[in-house]
């Protein structure tokens, strides 16, 4: 599915075309897979993706796995990850559909990334109040918050500036 020529969004999404299922099945994985990695390790910072390793498949599918298993305990956490991938979707039709000339990008990841950092925080501290570790899950955190505040401001300084981004 590419858009021809001046054709919008909304038709090239719900023109007749030879869909092949295996192919909607691996890019999907792929792109979930690089999703949840930028997740977890959003560098290197970059706006124009256009192209991602196959061997994103593994994480994505495991990914897939994991939900999966824990979805029968039926927790708020586990709701907030499945609503993590939900409002992951639209990306995956955008990559699916060529309807944007970044394919991926770090900004389809704004909304997931609220559920997804909800579910796995709780869960963290979920592990560490049951396994005695608090304060040194604690000080873990604040380190992390720290190191992430720093590479947050970066990126706004390096978005200022047109010429800066580009680099």
């Amino acid at each position: 599915l590419k858009p021809a020529g001046s054709a919008n969004a909304f038709s090239v999404l719900f023109q007749e075309s030879s869909l092949d299922l295996n192919r909607v099945i691996v890019d999907s994985l792929v792109t979930t897979g690089f999703y949840l990695k930028k997740f977890f390790l959003p560098l290197p910072l970059n706006f124009a993706i256009v192209e991602m390793s196959p061997l994103y498949v593994v994480p994505g599918a495991a990914a897939l796995l994991v939900l999966w298993y824990f979805f029968k305990y039926r927790t708020i956490l586990v709701y907030c990850m499945v609503a993590g991938l939900i409002f992951l979707i639209p990306s995956l039709v955008v990559r699916l559909a060529g309807l944007n000339w970044t394919p991926v990008a770090e900004r389809y990841l704004y909304i997931p990334s609220a559920f997804l950092t909800i579910a796995v925080c709780g869960s963290v501290i979920s592990w560490a109040i049951k396994n005695g570790w608090e304060r040194l899950t604690a000080s873990l955190c604040i380190g992390l918050l720290i190191l992430f505040a720093g590479t947050t401001f970066h990126r706004n300084i390096i978005w200022r500036d047109n010429l800066s981004l580009f680099r």
